[in-house]
């Protein structure tokens, strides 16, 4: 058991849970003050595999509700990836050799590289697109349901790894490398509710993006939220031929 899923049973103990509620509320503070450990590593889990063995145990997951303050939630936060489409041949649009291109590991200089290629804009079916979001900002305020268990959200960090505007269309992508088993649906949901508010008269569409090293394939995963106050209403809407 790493020290992280330790600290989280010490949290469950002190804080005396009882698994029997569908939510709990924890601050950033008093999560510091319980563990003395660094919040960023505790909070941290992408992908059920990071899930700490005692919210397993609890069938709850972990979703930030303001800025400093969490939500431990009973149901369901994780979607398991599709299986990739098959590889389809790309030309690129590149029209030279890009020598700062493929120099590190890093998620993002492979995304850049499929939109420069113009990859990104074939797989979603979108053309123009417009680089106009990267980083972090802090969200709107917004509601949702977890299975019956309301949660209210303001100002919490977001983070896209890149969104691109079209006429009509915001896309929002969440990139990795490699193909995981599953990831935490609030990389997607947080994003998509936030830009519905500040672009309400444009489509959001979400990407999960991954890079494969080894075969040198991009990979793209199109989905829909089909309630955009239901946290587990994320449906896949395409799988793109892999580039």
């Amino acid at each position: 058991m790493t020290n992280a899923f330790r600290l989280w049973e010490k949290i469950f103990a002190e804080k005396q849970f009882d698994p029997r509620e569908p939510r709990h509320f924890i601050t950033a503070d008093e999560i510091k003050a319980i563990t003395k450990a660094e919040l960023r590593i505790l909070a941290k889990m992408d992908c059920s595999a990071a899930l700490p063995p005692v919210f397993k145990r609890y069938g709850c997951f972990l979703l930030p509700v303001k800025n400093g303050k969490y939500a431990i939630v009973r149901g369901e936060g994780f979607h398991r990836l599709e299986p990739p489409a098959a590889p389809a041949e790309h030309p690129s649009r590149i029209r030279f050799h890009l020598t700062t291109a493929g120099r590190g590991s890093s998620e993002m200089q492979y995304l850049d590289y499929s939109f420069n290629a113009g990859a990104l804009e074939s797989a979603v079916g979108i053309s123009p697109l417009y680089q106009s979001i990267r980083g972090r900002e802090y969200s709107r305020a917004f509601r949702f349901f977890v299975n019956q268990t309301l949660l209210n959200v303001s100002s919490i960090q977001l983070e896209v790894d890149s969104g691109l505007e079209g006429e009509d269309a915001i896309v929002l992508i969440e990139a990795k490398m490699g193909i995981p088993e599953d990831f935490i649906i609030r990389q997607l949901f947080y994003p998509y509710n936030h830009f519905r508010l500040v672009s309400p008269g444009k489509k959001i569409v979400p990407v999960f993006f991954t890079y494969e090293s080894g075969t040198k394939v991009f990979n793209f995963w199109i989905y829909e939220f089909t309630d955009p106050e239901n946290y587990n209403s994320v449906r896949l809407k395409d799988v793109p031929g892999s580039r």
